[in-house]
């Protein structure tokens, strides 16, 4: 009997341990960062499985199996872990809010947004039902640049900002609106929002590599939120990252709810100009199966 169980738990750890590496090929294909959005729960099996075996007989794989499971799953607690650095110098707040589509409980959300008092905005799923969102942040947020976008939601991108926007800088792509506006201190700061597919089998690593010319091209620096349907340590992210010169700020934690408190999606992210610091705090969901996030960034000095 201690044999049988002893080769199904080593048949689990093995097939962990090789979904974990397969978690690490987004790069030459898709399905490998559709792995990655569990990579972080197949360490923890990966974890239990190991400790499992290692009571059961021979511990060299378990070995093995504890030091995979660290290796993949530990930078990921770590960041879980990590606060952020609030900026030193003159700091930018923006409010990231995917909408959903469906257009509820819009009276609260504009309410957070306005009393938060970011410096810009990123709004994703702007639906018909969700322009009126839009239109009443208008008289504090005038610089507006709205993108018309039919995948991953049925909703546009929007980018609102307080600060005047350079003349000719909204950017639209699929997927992505951006602009550039001019701070309360004259410098400029380009400001873009981004909503991408879900990943393979879906378009997002098509979506990817077509606006990450158009990342190239904005100018720097520039501060992207959005809902990326991808967690922070997927190729994906890591491209974007580096195509806007850019680094994702604020903890690793659960940005969506799709009603299971085992199902812990880290998709929405705020990434800040390189060599800027920030944190980042979670907002209610009001109505939208996404939080809200509420970001301080700002250069280091």
């Amino acid at each position: 009997m201690i044999r049988a169980i002893r080769s199904l738990v080593l048949l689990a750890t093995c097939l962990c341990a090789l979904a974990i590496g397969a978690s690490y090929l987004g790069r030459w294909h898709g399905a490998g960062d559709s792995v990655a959005v569990f990579r972080f729960e197949l360490s923890l099996l990966l974890l239990v499985g190991s400790a499992v075996l290692a009571g059961l007989g021979p511990r060299g794989g378990a070995v093995t199996g504890l030091v995979l499971a660290l290796v993949a799953g530990g930078p990921i607690a770590l960041g879980m872990a990590r606060t952020g650095v609030a900026p030193d110098g003159p700091a930018v707040t923006l409010y990231q809010k995917n909408l959903l589509y469906l257009g509820l409980e819009q009276q609260a959300i504009i309410g957070d947004i306005l009393a938060a008092a970011p410096d810009v905005v990123t709004l994703e799923e702007v639906s018909p039902a969700n322009r009126p969102v839009v239109e009443a942040l208008r008289g504090e947020y005038p610089s507006v640049t709205l993108c018309p976008f039919s995948g991953a939601g049925a909703g546009d991108v929007a980018v609102l900002s307080r600060y005047p926007m350079v003349d000719g800088s909204s950017v639209c792509a699929p997927g992505l609106a951006a602009m550039t506006v001019r701070r309360d201190d004259g410098t400029e700061l380009t400001v873009a929002g981004l909503h991408l597919f879900w990943p393979w089998p879906y378009e997002q690593r098509a979506q990817v590599a077509e606006i990450l010319g158009t990342l190239r091209d904005l100018d720097a620096p520039v501060l992207l939120a959005g809902d990326f349907n991808m967690v922070p340590w997927s190729w994906s992210l890591r491209s974007i990252g580096r195509a806007s010169g850019s680094h994702r700020v604020g903890p690793v934690e659960k940005t969506i709810d799709r009603g299971s408190r085992l199902l812990r999606l880290r998709i929405d992210h705020v990434l800040a100009p390189d060599g800027w610091t920030g944190t980042v705090e979670r907002r209610p969901r009001f109505g939208s199966d996404h939080y809200g996030l509420l970001a301080t960034v700002g250069d280091e000095e």
